[in-house]
């Protein structure tokens, strides 16, 4: 016998991963170390080198370049693309804060 349940919704699954995490112990984030750009904003100014232009050189969206102005997580093909675009290494453009 087959019994068909109706699917979750967004509210449900979202308490349930959370609870889940509470009793595993694991929050699912870092919280104590951001990440910040402001090693890359320098390198931008110091190049003489608008945010456009490297969106251009290194194929990317300018929605990967607005979380860059906000401090928010990429993926590191984007960082690859930069560092190949700009010749230099993650160090020179990325760092982590501790709080």
């Amino acid at each position: 016998m087959h019994i068909k349940m109706k699917p979750w919704s967004g509210k449900e699954r979202l308490y349930f991963y959370r609870r889940s995490q509470q009793l595993s112990g694991q929050t699912g984030q870092i919280t104590d170390i951001r990440v910040s750009y402001n090693k890359l904003r320098h390198l931008l100014i110091d190049r003489n080198m608008t945010k456009r232009a490297l969106e251009k050189k290194a194929g990317i969206t300018h929605y990967q370049m607005y979380k860059i102005g906000r401090n928010k997580d990429l993926n590191t093909s984007v960082l690859r693309a930069i560092c190949v675009a700009l010749n230099c290494d993650p160090g020179d453009i990325i760092e982590f804060i501790r709080d």
